[in-house]
């Protein structure tokens, strides 16, 4: 059962003379995360926030301002097969299965970023199907995504590092212990071509995976940090991606499908990539909270590509 755990004392807030300074000098409230304050956990969030005796599912909250919040669900490290098997329906030659392992667990978005949530830290909304708060933001690129995630851990030094998830973890994630193509029943999980309606959905509304992860299939695609490499290595300890990559000048994986593809695509192996710069009404992004020091875009600096 999927315990939600206080998130008292993380809330960041905009204070109103902060906003009314912001108005004065020209500037947008909403973009200005320098008006996000700094949140800071007591110990109960403190604790919550720590790997320990975690169970996969839990969850914690992180207020953003005027009401919206950012909701993580605990991925728990260990092996898993990532990749599909050989007579796997749908399957493409690069998604060779392998054994990958994750020495640390993660916090993942309970549900792709939401308009509501962008417009918040960057003050637009690039969304072609603008239809409401709760719909995914979509028509972002990686390097939007890039300042959407700068600009979230400008408010979040000394408890950890927001950061777009690696092709690994989102496969971890997505498949939540499954090693089935999907990680339960396709439709009602997913909205995808049969049946979107040619159309993005709120986030949330379909039934969540295993550990209480909404719309891992379909909806939008979500970019991955690393940099795209087109064959998967024999087998893998905290993968991300060609060493030799420069993350932002090569093609970056995107993963889970879309409202406009068919079953296949939205298959927990799927993989596609685009450039950096790519950026159409099929794709958003969902982000990792990772606890502790790390480097930039929020991986380890220990970590290397095995």
């Amino acid at each position: 059962m999927t315990r939600t755990i206080p998130a008292a004392g993380i809330t960041s807030r905009i204070r109103a003379s902060e906003v009314l300074a912001a108005r004065h000098a020209g500037e947008n409230p909403c973009a200005a995360t320098s008006l996000l304050s700094r949140p800071r956990p007591d110990d109960a969030t403190a604790k919550a926030i720590s790997p320990d005796g975690r169970q996969p599912g839990e969850t914690i909250s992180f207020g953003l301002a005027a009401g919206v919040k950012m909701k993580f669900a605990w991925c728990p490290p260990g092996m898993f097969l990532m990749g599909s098997p050989d007579d796997e329906a749908g399957r493409e030659t690069i998604e060779r299965r392998h054994s990958v392992f994750l020495t640390e667990g993660y916090w993942m978005g309970v549900t792709t970023v939401t308009q509501a949530q962008w417009m918040l830290l960057m003050g637009t909304n690039p969304s072609a199907f603008a239809l409401g708060p709760e719909f995914p933001v979509e028509t972002v690129s990686w390097n939007d995504c890039q300042e959407f995630v700068r600009r979230m851990n400008l408010s979040a030094q000394g408890i950890g590092t927001f950061a777009l998830p690696t092709e690994a973890q989102w496969e971890h994630a997505c498949r939540a212990g499954t090693e089935t193509p999907y990680a339960g029943d396709l439709d009602a999980m997913a909205w995808y071509e049969a049946n979107s309606q040619e159309h993005t959905h709120p986030v949330g509304l379909k039934a969540p995976n295993a550990w209480g992860l909404h719309d891992m299939h379909g909806n939008v695609f979500e970019w991955c940090q690393d940099s795209w490499v087109q064959d998967f290595p024999t087998e893998g300890m905290d993968p991300v991606g060609p060493p030799d990559k420069v993350p932002g000048q090569h093609p970056h994986a995107m993963r889970g499908g879309a409202w406009c593809y068919p079953a296949e695509v939205c298959r927990s192996a799927s993989r596609r990539s685009n450039s950096p710069d790519f950026a159409a009404q099929l794709v958003g992004l969902r982000l990792v909270f990772l606890p502790g020091a790390h480097g930039e875009h929020g991986l380890r600096l220990r970590r290397k590509a095995p």
